[in-house]
């Protein structure tokens, strides 16, 4: 994977943040955060021990179980990287011993991809849902370099209402309307569609809804939800529903 992920890297001019595992952990850190917080007298000592070393931040998740950065930030990756075997093992049995925690946790983290009327701002996570403000002295504090956004005279009133749309969510006072931000409903809507090609025997497009099913999965292993991630899905959705209903037409057409 690594060898994989590194000539992916190299083709595209990626520069190596050495956090590739880091990155991968997103799932694995709340559940095994879960786990601990709320089964640690189920534990053997041993498994404690192990579970703290490889996520020391753990007690993050207390306040923030909707976002995992913190936690897999921190994670452990170098010990992972010397006996990846063990932490298998402890992921396993940790598992076996607090499924329920797993399950809740992978839930939580990911709840705005499945529940369509899922409320923003999340307080069970720091980062917003709609990023339209930056956050330049965090990430100057972390040594980036930040390019300064500056409103253009006239527009004043519309940054104030963009600011507004993203940080207070005044979209989700219009009924319906509001809907059509979600992040869940592309997710029911490919579901749909999915229904529609076996009722209507289109099976061709299965082909195009497997592929977005596989952007969803994917989606369903990071760190937080936001729009940015589903943004591909909520677009495609629209030419896949397009699609269906022509090829159904055609369809229609055929047999007369």
């Amino acid at each position: 994977m690594q060898r994989i992920l590194g000539l992916l890297r190299a083709s595209w001019g990626g520069v190596n943040a050495g956090t590739e595992i880091n990155e991968m952990m997103s799932v694995p850190c709340v559940q095994l955060s879960r786990a601990l917080l709320e089964h640690e007298k189920d534990l053997s000592d041993e498994e404690v021990e192990l579970l703290k070393d490889y996520v020391p931040d753990y007690e993050y998740y207390r306040w923030f179980p909707g976002i995992s950065d913190e936690m897999k930030r921190h994670f452990n990756s170098e010990r992972f990287k010397s006996n990846p075997v063990e932490f298998v093992k402890l992921y396993c049995s940790v598992g076996r011993k607090a499924p329920e925690s797993f399950l809740n946790a992978w839930a939580r983290l990911t709840i705005g991809l499945w529940y369509p009327d899922m409320k923003y701002r999340d307080d069970a996570a720091w980062h917003p849902y709609w990023e339209y403000e930056n956050a330049d002295i965090e990430l100057r504090e972390q040594g980036f370099t930040v390019v300064e956004r500056h409103v253009p005279v006239g527009f004043e009133e519309l940054n104030q209402w963009l600011s507004d749309f993203s940080s207070n969510n005044t979209y989700k006072r219009v009924p319906v309307v509001s809907m059509l931000f979600s992040s869940g409903l592309p997710f029911w809507l490919l579901l749909l569609g999915v229904g529609y090609c076996f009722y209507k025997r289109i099976y061709r497009m299965l082909i195009p809804a497997l592929a977005m099913l596989l952007l969803w999965l994917t989606m369903m292993l990071g760190p937080v939800v936001l729009y940015r991630y589903v943004y591909p899905l909520t677009i495609s959705i629209h030419i896949f529903w397009a699609m269906l209903l022509l090829c159904n037409e055609q369809y229609r057409k055929d047999e007369k």
